[in-house]
């Protein structure tokens, strides 16, 4: 139990308590004759009692827990903002950034999610809660990273203009550069953090703005 428990009311009664059973001994009239010389006993006690008292509300005052904060409601704005950014990485733009390497071609559709966030800008893609937008400024940053990445190192297809390939154009796949697999790596890496970024980044808005 803590001390702080203790005080005060349960040591006024523990102190009433203890001077019961010698006040008993005497008529009510004797009481206070008989106990004269333990008047200035009672008074430290009483003295003690008020001291510990006041440190108690002290302590109260000043070190209770304070409730915390209420969150202010999720704005609309953010919430139709984190909407918008959902419905652009749906599942299929996700399984894409997670699955797919880029040994192999894409058709160019499979690029314009993460594109089309990349030109993103304004007040309108903006979350007014500061918290979120301090991790959606990680987040859109690792999906210029990655458009960055696709316009460096991708190409289109000598077969298939709406298809990208990374290899080298007009070189046979067994004869690459060793250029192509280290653009290739760097296709897949840029892919796999807005991945990662965003399944960090989904639950903890979520959790946020209360949906």
């Amino acid at each position: 139990m803590s001390w702080k428990n203790l005080l005060p009311w349960p040591l006024l009664l523990a102190l009433g308590l203890a001077l019961f059973p010698v006040a008993a001994q005497f008529k009510p009239s004797e009481v206070w004759t008989k106990l004269g010389s333990w008047q200035s006993v009672i008074y430290v006690i009483l003295v003690s009692l008020f001291l510990l008292a006041a440190i108690r509300a002290i302590y109260f005052g000043v070190f209770a827990k304070r409730p915390e904060p209420v969150a202010a409601p999720a704005s609309a704005h953010d919430i139709q903002l984190f909407r918008r950014i959902n419905n652009v990485l749906n599942d299929g733009a996700l399984t894409f950034l997670a699955d797919h390497d880029w040994r192999v071609d894409a058709h160019v559709s499979q690029l314009e999610p993460t594109t089309t966030i990349s030109y993103w800008h304004g007040p309108n893609y903006v979350f007014g809660d500061e918290v979120i937008q301090a991790r959606w400024v990680i987040l859109y940053d690792k999906i210029r990273r990655l458009t960055d990445v696709y316009g460096n190192n991708l190409t289109n297809s000598e077969n298939d203009v709406n298809r990208m390939t990374a290899w080298h154009v007009g070189i046979p796949r067994n004869a690459q550069p060793p250029q192509a697999l280290e653009e290739i790596e760097e296709l897949n890496q840029a892919a796999a953090d807005v991945y990662v970024e965003f399944g960090s980044f989904a639950p903890f808005v979520r959790q946020r703005l209360g949906l």
